[in-house]
């Protein structure tokens, strides 16, 4: 099965996807584009959904890269202001947890994902026992890139003018190791193919590029992320079979 499915577990072990159903349907959405995208190929991609430690919305893994998604529901035309809040029309969107004195834990979305990410590089870089969770030598792994992305999965969301804005002004802040996305779920699996770590084994090996191993991806996925296999919804996954005849 080259889609692998994964939730966040509880103590016992048990799945915990998504509480809310906006944020479950949108989950579902994507990963159903993942699987009709990719689940006939070759390549191992795993998807790992409603990560708690660390945290994460959904963390993609392929051979080639590994990619961090936040989902927001915002709606209407999305924007950033000067002060580098992000608005839906008039609307704050609000970025992650709320601090004790009730304000958002991140100026903006893009601040949110960016924390999760750079939480779950540093543990694949500077692992604290064997076995290496990236493939190579440590030194290279410093070097290893990772895609970042904020997917909003309302239907009537426009995200035109933000990411007009942000090829013009990156976000501020953003690490040479980071690249960082605005996308809609119909785009989701094309950057999901694109994901890269982008470090080669250099001259000596014809500077083919490092890759993950199936074992490595399933120990990132489950020891990493603490995943376990969200086996409630294969069951919706699309089997790219027809659902209709038509009889003459």
């Amino acid at each position: 099965m080259p889609v692998q499915l994964y939730v966040a577990r509880n103590a016992e072990g048990q799945p915990m996807p998504p509480q809310h159903s906006h944020e479950v349907t949108g989950c579902l959405d994507v990963v159903k584009r993942l699987w009709l995208a990719f689940n006939h190929q070759d390549t191992v991609y795993a998807a790992a959904a409603n990560l708690h430690n660390p945290s994460a919305d959904l963390v993609i893994i392929s051979e080639h890269g590994l990619g961090v998604i936040e989902f927001k529901h915002s709606f209407g035309k999305i924007m950033r202001r000067v002060d580098d809040r992000w608005y839906a029309g008039s609307h704050l969107i609000v970025a992650g947890a709320t601090t004790p004195d009730g304000q958002p834990k991140y100026l903006n979305p893009y601040q949110q994902v960016h924390a999760y990410a750079e939480e779950i590089r540093n543990k694949l870089i500077q692992p604290k026992r064997p076995p290496a969770l990236l493939p190579g030598n440590a030194v290279d792994w410093p070097g290893f890139k990772i895609q970042t992305a904020v997917c909003f999965t309302h239907p009537d969301v426009d995200v035109s003018q933000l990411e007009s804005d942000l090829r013009k002004h990156p976000p501020i802040g953003k690490p040479d190791w980071e690249q960082f996305s605005v996308l809609t779920p119909r785009e989701v699996p094309d950057w999901a193919a694109a994901l890269r770590f982008e470090v080669t084994k250099g001259k000596a090996e014809n500077y083919q590029a490092y890759q993950l191993t199936a074992q490595q991806i399933g120990r990132i996925a489950e020891g990493l992320l603490h995943g376990t296999e969200w086996s409630e919804i294969l069951q919706l996954m699309p089997t790219g079979e027809p659902y209709a005849y038509l009889i003459l």
